[in-house]
């Protein structure tokens, strides 16, 4: 099965390097939702949870006493930056989407105002770890009673709460039908875009992922690729930027099934006339 990444020309130019392809994963902290990687509290904290907590955190300025409420907000209202010390999350679409009127919105929001560019990545046996997104219309919750140790690796209370934070969000993302690929933020198959790119800014580096060679399919350019440009020279000087960067990764290894750009279809309108009216 394919899955599909939008970006914009100029990303996708920026990810190819000597290497390969290096894809930016994203920080929980930088999703335009707000209410995305974040969860609900409820309940009281058992006194389980509450020893477990106090013993991990020696410092007594953030014991829980019954009184101080650091812990429930560190989770509930500050959970995205929680996950931003843990997790980089790299979204794709599924190839559902494709051909649907929801692929406008995709061009028009993630690629550019389709000037941008579509990778096909293929999901296989080799990629067990892209999990897919609940659209639901309230928030993941956690009931505290019911946790006994202060620890999302260890409570699978806590790690099934923690779970459906990173893979909840609203339904009226749902036309986005978004599959997430999950990285610990010390995954050995992340580099420091500083690593693969020297003239980065090291202060700013980023961390980017190089999925295998055999996994990217396809490379589509949008349909409004071409526009803005004036004339036939600058037509086709933009052309060969594109045929220039599929020679340099064909060279690398890379064999793609698909290759092309995408034309303007009707199948975004439900109501297509049988004839062209008359706007004279």
């Amino acid at each position: 099965m394919i899955c599909y990444k939008y970006m914009s020309f100029d990303t996708f130019k920026k990810s190819i390097k000597p290497d390969g392809v290096f894809l930016k994963v994203s920080r929980p902290i930088e999703f335009n939702d707000p209410f995305d990687c974040v969860g609900r509290i409820t309940g009281c904290p058992s006194e389980s949870l509450i020893r477990s907590f106090n013993r991990r955190k020696v410092n007594s300025s953030t014991a829980w006493n019954g009184q101080n409420i650091q812990f429930t907000l560190s989770i509930a209202s500050h959970s995205r930056r929680i996950f931003d010390q843990w997790y980089r999350i790299f979204s794709v679409c599924d190839a559902a989407i494709v051909g649907t009127p929801a692929e406008m919105l995709m061009w028009a929001h993630y690629g550019d105002s389709a000037k941008g560019v579509r990778i096909g990545i293929e999901v296989d046996e080799n990629f067990q770890w892209v999990e897919n997104i609940a659209y639901e219309d309230v928030l993941p919750t956690l009931d505290l009673q019911r946790v006994r140790e202060w620890s999302p690796f260890e409570d699978d209370v806590l790690k099934r709460f923690l779970r459906n934070c990173l893979l909840t969000k609203h339904e009226v993302w749902n036309y986005e039908k978004e599959k997430r690929v999950i990285f610990r933020v010390d995954d050995e198959c992340l580099k420091n875009l500083s690593a693969v790119d020297q003239s980065a800014d090291v202060e700013t580096a980023m961390l980017v992922w190089s999925p295998p060679k055999t996994l990217i399919k396809e490379i589509c350019l949008g349909a409004e690729y071409l526009s803005g440009c004036k004339g036939c020279e600058e037509i086709d000087k933009r052309s060969d930027e594109f045929s220039q960067i599929v020679v340099s990764l064909r060279k690398n290894g890379y064999v793609f099934k698909k290759l092309r750009a995408i034309r303007v279809s009707h199948y975004c309108y439900d109501q297509v006339p049988d004839e062209t009216p008359d706007l004279q």
